[in-house]
This record gives C-alpha cells, sequence and structure tokens, in this order.
C-alpha cells in the first residue's frame, strides 16, 4: 500500500511537470527565486514573531528553542504536489502566475528537502523537539 501510494505521487507530481507552461520563466528567474525566498522568510519571521507566546501557553514543558524551530519549519512547509493539483484544478497551469508558484514552491520543496525533489521536511521535524520523558 506504501509503495502504491510512491507511485501515485510520482505520477501526480510526473502529471503536474507535463502540464505546467515553463516559458514564462526565462526572463523571469530573479522573480521566482525572490518569491521563493519571501516564501520561506515571511512564515519564519511569522513564527519568530508569535512563537514565544505560543510556547509559553501551549507547552511550557518543551525546549523553548525546539518548539520554535518546529514551528517555524512547519509554517515554511509547502506541499507541491496539493499546490500543483489545485493550479490544475483552477486552470492556472498555463498562466505565468502559475508557472511562477509553482517553480517558486519547487525551489522552497528543493531548499527543505536534502537528496529528493519532494518536501521531506516534516520527519525532519521530529527531531528538534524531543519527545517528553513518561
Amino acid at each position: 500500500m506504501q509503495l502504491l501510494g510512491k507511485l501515485g505521487l510520482i505520477f501526480l507530481l510526473f502529471q503536474v511537470g507535463m502540464e505546467f507552461d515553463y516559458n514564462h520563466l526565462r526572463s523571469k528567474s530573479k522573480t521566482v527565486t525572490a518569491v521563493s525566498v519571501l516564501g520561506i522568510a515571511a512564515p519564519v519571521l511569522c513564527g519568530l514573531t508569535i512563537a514565544p507566546w505560543l510556547h509559553a501557553t501551549f507547552a511550557p514543558d518543551t525546549p523553548r528553542f525546539g518548539f520554535e524551530l518546529f514551528l517555524c519549519i512547519a509554517l515554511s512547509i509547502s506541499a507541491l504536489p496539493i499546490m500543483g493539483r489545485i493550479l490544475l484544478e483552477m486552470k492556472q497551469e498555463r498562466t505565468a502566475i502559475g508557472a511562477m508558484g509553482i517553480s517558486a514552491a519547487t525551489i522552497g520543496a528543493k531548499t527543505s528537502a536534502e537528496d529528493s525533489g519532494v518536501a521531506c521536511a516534516w520527519p525532519r521535524m521530529a527531531v528538534y523537539i524531543p519527545p517528553r520523558s513518561l
């Protein structure tokens, strides 16, 4: 079943890659990079802003640094396959804004993943907050 799920994800990403028109990006590479960086930096800054209050209110027993790091990563992750599917459903795959959005999400996913093109930062977040001792 797990293999079937992975194959489905691969086919979905293949469909997204085949449907999008990336010709708009030849002259917009700096814009795509800026959107991608801001798409990661803005949620991280929001996470750092709200993390002290959330930590004090909901998780005072956890380490503060780990909690803040977890929150920042959780807010900055984008689900590339879901975003691609949404843009396909809204018929935005052939527009400049659709290609820019999926390209910026791809850059963000690639920076959050170490060796794969699929965003895999969720499992890595578990390392940052150690489980409570029972």
